[in-house]
């Protein structure tokens, strides 16, 4: 499959999420990246490259979402600059809500793929964790950890590790109205 069909595919594959009213969340953020070396495996906290990110993502519930986003910078200290397309799913471990003062934390598992749209072949698998806080209202703080091989697709694009730091807002598209109980109590 080339990195084209792949990208259409995944896109195509996220519009069943986008037809109906949602939680939608929008996020800027920078990251640090380097490259895992296989000589060196453990050294998965030493950064040399910076990058740039945005992402759209699709509330589900307060467990479970959708990204898709997008990654400008050196990931692996080439030469120029490359951009990255990714696509994730994310599991938080805590019931989470924006404007909740009793669910305004939880960790959270991610994994996905990731491409370079001007690189046939350059899948990659990624894995992931983090932390995410709401801070007030609808904005949240979103600290994660990322790990990415080119190995189960066999693509030969190499490993890499990025750490980021992201500001996010969440649009709710409908309010919930007040149920019964809470309408009889005003009265």
């Amino acid at each position: 499959m080339t990195h084209k069909r792949f990208l259409v595919v995944l896109i195509l594959s996220f519009l069943p999420f986008f037809s109906k009213a949602q939680t939608w969340e929008l996020g800027l953020g920078v990251a640090l990246s380097d490259q895992i070396y296989p000589a060196f495996p453990n050294d998965l906290l030493k950064f040399n490259w910076q990058l740039l990110n945005a992402h759209v993502k699709r509330n589900f519930d307060s467990y479970w979402s959708a990204k898709l986003g997008i990654q400008h910078g050196n990931f692996i200290g080439s030469a120029i600059n490359e951009t990255q397309v990714n696509a994730q799913v994310e599991f938080n471990f805590f019931k989470y809500q924006t404007s909740s003062e009793k669910h305004r934390f939880s960790p959270f598992l991610t994994a996905g793929f990731s491409a370079n749209p001007q690189t046939p072949n350059s899948i990659n698998t990624i894995v992931g964790t983090g932390v995410k806080y709401n801070v007030k209202g609808n904005w949240n703080i979103i600290i994660d950890y990322h790990l990415a091989t080119g190995k189960v697709f066999n693509t030969g694009t190499p490993n890499y590790k990025f750490a980021g730091l992201s500001l996010t807002h969440t649009f709710v598209s409908q309010k919930c109205p007040l149920d019964v109980t809470q309408k009889r109590r005003r009265r």
